[in-house]
């Protein structure tokens, strides 16, 4: 079932300013594939053996789709950069802009990762649940196109310890540099409250005269 619903008023606003429409929709669209592609990610990591270049080209294109929902929400007519709900979206879809911007070009990251060893994809960590969902521990996946040069000089950093909620869970995508995670069970969390509430304020927002900018000023809890 999708995130987003075509019966969403996310996506049936026929009265309202064309530009603002059109936004809504494309939020809509672009949360149901951040939806369908973690999704599919974790049902990859579950899976044995993991398919190295599936999981990367679908932890990658999170980055992607949530970089260009940031900007779909920071243009959005009527949609309030103060609420508390924007606010609470906006502080985490900000931090993959760096990784975006880094992997558009991944022949600069090249000088770097040739001497460590390290490949310009980076690296994946999840937590998989055992027994009655205890985790069994992390497992990590390097895409790295020769392991000749891997040794203790350039270590991998794993998440913080946390049990598993499902079957794969808390999975982290960090960059060639191995230092600033990316929590892409976070990242699609934080999606979707957004929206549920956006669907929610939407909603319960007075309708402007036909043509006009809808003023998103209710946020239910």
């Amino acid at each position: 079932m999708a995130l987003v619903r075509p019966t969403s008023p996310l996506r049936v606003q026929p009265a309202i300013d064309d530009r603002e429409a059109a936004s809504l929709d494309a939020i809509a669209f672009a949360a149901n594939v951040v939806d369908v592609v973690y999704g599919r990610l974790t049902n990859a990591l579950a899976a044995r053996p993991v398919q190295v270049e599936a999981v990367f080209a679908d932890a990658w294109s999170m980055i992607d789709w949530i970089h260009r929902l940031d900007g779909l929400v920071r243009s959005c007519r009527g949609l309030s950069k103060k609420a508390e709900a924007v606010i609470d979206f906006l502080n985490g879809s900000s931090l993959v802009e760096s990784h975006r911007h880094a992997i558009q070009h991944p022949e600069g990251t090249l000088p770097a990762t040739a001497q460590s060893g390290r490949s310009p994809w980076g690296h994946l960590c999840w937590t998989i649940a055992g027994p009655e969902g205890v985790g069994v521990g992390y497992t990590m996946v390097i895409a790295t196109p020769s392991i000749r040069k891997l040794d203790q000089a350039h270590p991998y950093r794993y998440p913080d310890a946390r049990d598993p909620r499902s079957p794969v869970d808390w999975v982290s995508l960090y960059p060639a540099d191995g230092e600033a995670e990316i929590s892409l069970t976070g990242q699609h969390e934080a999606l979707v409250r957004f929206v549920v509430r956006l669907e929610a304020a939407v909603a319960a927002s007075d309708p402007p005269p036909a043509g006009g900018i809808l003023k998103i000023l209710s946020w239910p809890r």
